[in-house]
């Protein structure tokens, strides 16, 4: 396994394929998810406690 394997963009040809498109997807993917998952969980956590009715 060499540098280029990590650092180069997916290929056609074998020996030029890379994982770096990946990396860089999984990366965004963790930074996304939870910055949206947080906010949204804390707000209906906080509605259903003060605001929902018992019944």
């Amino acid at each position: 396994m060499s540098w280029q394997f990590p650092t180069s963009f997916p290929s056609h040809k074998p020996e030029n394929a890379g994982i770096i498109g990946a990396l860089v997807g999984t990366f965004w993917v963790m930074i996304i998810v939870p910055s949206v998952a947080f906010p949204v969980g804390v707000g209906a956590g906080l509605y259903l406690e003060k605001f929902s009715d018992d019944g």
